[in-house]
């Protein structure tokens, strides 16, 4: 490695340093060597090795654009941070306690707290608090990027200040711990983006306050056209641009609940979030259904509907257009559905297209159904509107 440091001269180095649990003479020797490069440093990613190269950093970089740090902790007026002219645009932070007054999260670009505690002055380590988020999210306002997971530590006091405005925002991941999405949301006002992932650990009767969330729902809007995923083996839905530009990715986890509970909790946000986006006027894009591999519940009255079915039912309920003071079918521009696997379907399916195809005003209709094969995914799907039409079975 001396050959190779010496041989680059003074061009930047990326880094990536794993704990050595043995600490012999050559890990060591590896460790100072590196250290004594920092100002080379122009990416830096650390795992449960960060606090060997912190004592051996006698100045701060002067070239560091993205530093990922995971299971480790940054001891108080700890070097790496020192500067005042810092290039630092990334900083993520997996598993890590901050010093007391940590004040580095600022002017970043990409920021990542993964269940990120804070040293207290009696010594414990507690979740770092909203406001603390709060704080680096004002220090932040160009931020591109943000995923905050973990449990964080909410004050009783009631919130009075507004959310913070991030224009520059395009990807919000938030999976923290049960009850504490309403508290992250309420932080942010992010009308431009376009990549929103949100997990849920709530009880199956709690839903999140709609409000809270729909300015992330801007984007769907400004999609030439949207497909909205009907899960397979996961309680998620996604509502997503088929040109790639923009998606909302809603999941819900629970351990103590059965699958289909936390699958009908998604779907009643998902629900929510249609809702919304047609609150004021329809939505314009064409849209596509997609179901994956759909099951079939026993018929038994104490077992809710699927949620693959949920939402068909959904889409067939009649509502009066907010503009117009017209009926219309929920997303009246949904004109074709897309199917992994047709058997349990095809009944349902006939009854959704034929009831959308006989009220209301022309072009509300579905007029395409393709079915995907899933032994030989590249061969183009298979058209089988005609089929599902002529179907004459039973519906399981």
């Amino acid at each position: 490695m001396t050959k190779w440091i010496k041989k680059s001269k003074e061009a930047p180095l990326s880094i990536h340093a794993t704990h050595c649990p043995t600490k012999d003479r050559l890990y060591e020797r590896c460790v100072k060597l590196v250290a004594k490069n920092v100002h080379r440093w122009r990416f830096a990613e650390f795992d449960r090795s960060f606090t060997d190269f912190t004592k051996k950093i006698n100045h701060p970089p002067c070239l560091l654009e993205a530093l990922s740090i995971r299971d480790s902790e940054i001891p108080a007026h700890c070097k790496l941070f020192q500067v005042s002219s810092s290039k630092l645009q990334e900083l993520q932070l997996t598993d890590v306690t901050l010093p007391r007054d940590f004040s580095a999260l600022v002017g970043l670009n990409v920021l990542c707290l993964r269940s990120v505690t804070e040293r207290h002055a009696d010594g414990k380590n507690l979740p770092i608090t909203i406001e603390m988020v709060r704080r680096a999210l004002e220090a932040c306002p160009n931020l591109v990027y943000l995923a905050l997971e973990g449990e964080f530590t909410i004050s009783n006091a009631r919130a009075t200040t507004r959310p913070v405005v991030l224009k520059e925002l395009q990807n919000l991941c938030l999976s923290p711990e049960q009850g504490q999405n309403g508290a992250l949301l309420s932080l942010i006002d992010a009308e431009n983006c376009s990549f929103f992932k949100i997990q849920f650990r709530e009880r199956p009767d709690e839903k999140p306050q709609v409000w809270k969330w729909s300015t992330y729902l801007r984007g769907l809007r400004r999609a030439g056209a949207l497909r909205i995923h009907v899960p397979d083996n996961h309680p998620m839905v996604r509502i997503d641009s088929m040109e790639g530009l923009c998606r909302v990715d809603i999941m819900y986890s629970d351990e103590r609940r059965s699958y289909n509970v936390a699958q009908q909790v998604a779907y009643s946000i998902m629900e929510a979030i249609l809702v919304e986006l047609e609150k004021d006027s329809a939505l314009t894009n064409p849209i596509q259904l997609r179901f994956g591999q759909v099951d079939v519940s026993c018929p038994d009255w104490r077992i809710p509907d699927p949620a693959w079915l949920r939402l068909l039912k959904f889409l067939q309920e009649p509502i009066v257009d907010p503009s117009s003071g017209e009926k219309r079918w929920r997303l009246p521009h949904l004109d074709s559905i897309s199917v992994l696997d047709s058997r349990w379907l095809k009944g349902y399916l006939k009854q959704f297209v034929t009831t959308r195809e006989v009220a209301f005003e022309a072009g509300q209709a579905v007029d395409r159904i393709t079915e995907i094969l899933r032994e030989h995914p590249a061969i183009p799907p298979t058209d089988i509107f005609s089929e599902v039409v002529a179907y004459d079975g039973e519906m399981p």
